[in-house]
């Protein structure tokens, strides 16, 4: 009798302890019950231009309030997702011609009210857990993008690692283009970044670093600068740099380089033509290193950046030119040198022109020099005053690699 009441005790345990694991997904939400974000786009609504009332989230009598945002989401068509490639037009899957994405636009006083107006014309819940790229205009970006932080970083759907970017002219331009090349616009979008920074053409700029470097003492925070080209095609066209959460400015698309060589960022995807002896050559990168020494002299702060940067050589454009010379070899060097100090020097100067340090000088100081930045910077705000007057020093060497085959 004991025996069997010992079991039976056992046997009770052993369902109770299985019964949470039994009970399913009490809390499950079909995916056909989202209207899942794939991509999304920030405007200021141009003046003028009649928009949705914003009688959702306002009374009567105050419906009429100007927007100060316009929002363009793409929303996934469940089933028309293609999972492979095949046929389609504009963004359509599968082949049938159908769009695999439903473009959507509302206005509203900020993000959070946009959203909710953006509610009314949807019927599934809004869901943001896919979101994986946000375009906002430039116009929009020089206003300051506190609002867009704010909402979003208090979101816990949102990734960190969801792309940011700034486009050059409207956000909505960018996400109503129809790319020839893949069947949902935000994927295109997405592969252009992810395959830029995958190749060493662009940093890492997800939204997550962007908060980061928001946040920090000692640097700025910068995204990527983004155009379109023959209607369809998205070109990288710099790097949009920060002052806080307001845009002051943008780089060239060749100024990512010296950017990144400053930085360190690797890998490194770039080629430079070089003129030596009347001559050129191409030379392709393909590893940086980088170290920002700091230091305070008389009170001023320098810094010494010490780069190093490894290439191939992939062309030349004249069979005189001997790269078996150990004197052809160092002018090619020497080429490198000069080019990388010369765009280096350059970008940092335009930086402190308009109060944005984007690589990291604050921060370096504020590690090495405590007591310095105690005194004498003590915030965000004062090292954007000291900044302009930081004097830098480059040092930069270089190594020249498969420069070709030698007959025997």
């Amino acid at each position: 009798m004991k025996h069997v009441l010992v079991k039976t005790r056992a046997i009770l345990l052993v369902l109770l302890l299985t019964l949470p694991l039994i009970t399913g997904c009490w809390d499950r939400v079909e995916i056909e019950q989202r209207a899942t974000v794939l991509g999304l786009g920030i405007d200021v609504p141009d003046d003028g231009v009649s928009h949705s009332p914003l009688d959702v989230t306002h009374p009567p009598g105050q419906d009429k309030v100007q927007p100060k945002v316009l929002l363009t989401a793409h929303i996934a068509v469940p089933g028309r997702i293609p999972l492979g490639p095949g046929g389609g037009d504009g963004g359509g899957g599968g082949g049938s011609g159908e769009k695999a994405v439903w473009t959507v636009q509302a206005a509203g006083e900020d993000i959070s009210d946009a959203l909710t107006n953006m509610q009314q014309q949807v019927a599934e819940r809004i869901f943001l857990g896919h979101l994986r790229i946000i375009v906002v205009s430039e116009a929009y970006a020089r206003k300051g993008l506190r609002t867009i932080d704010d909402y979003f970083r208090r979101d816990p759907q949102i990734r960190r690692t969801t792309w940011l970017a700034v486009s050059k002219g409207k956000a909505a331009d960018v996400m109503n283009m129809s790319p020839p090349l893949e069947r949902v616009p935000t994927l295109y979008l997405l592969a252009t970044m992810d395959r830029a920074k995958d190749s060493g053409k662009l940093p890492n700029a997800f939204v997550g670093r962007f908060w980061t470097l928001e946040s920090s003492d000692g640097q700025e925070g910068f995204l990527p600068y983004v155009s379109i080209k023959q209607e369809n095609n998205l070109k990288i066209d710099g790097l949009a740099y920060f002052q806080q959460d307001r845009m002051v400015g943008a780089t060239t698309p060749f100024q990512i380089v010296p950017f990144m060589e400053i930085a360190g960022e690797n890998p490194a995807g770039y080629s430079i033509p070089l003129t030596v002896d009347g001559k050129t050559v191409v030379v392709t990168a393909f590893r940086r290193l980088a170290r920002i020494h700091t230091d305070v002299v008389n009170g001023q702060p320098v810094a010494r950046v010490v780069m190093h940067v490894d290439t191939n050589l992939s062309e030349k454009d004249s069979e005189s030119l001997n790269l078996q010379d150990p004197k052809t070899i160092a002018d090619i060097r020497q080429a490198i040198k000069s080019n990388l100090e010369q765009g280096c020097l350059q970008l940092i100067q335009q930086t402190q022109a308009t109060h944005s340090d984007i690589f990291g000088f604050g921060e370096s100081f504020r590690g090495t020099h405590p007591g310095y930045w105690k005194r004498t910077i003590k915030s965000k705000q004062g090292w954007e005053r000291v900044y302009p007057t930081l004097k830098v020093q480059l040092e930069t060497t270089s190594r020249v690699h498969r420069m070709g085959m030698k007959d025997k």
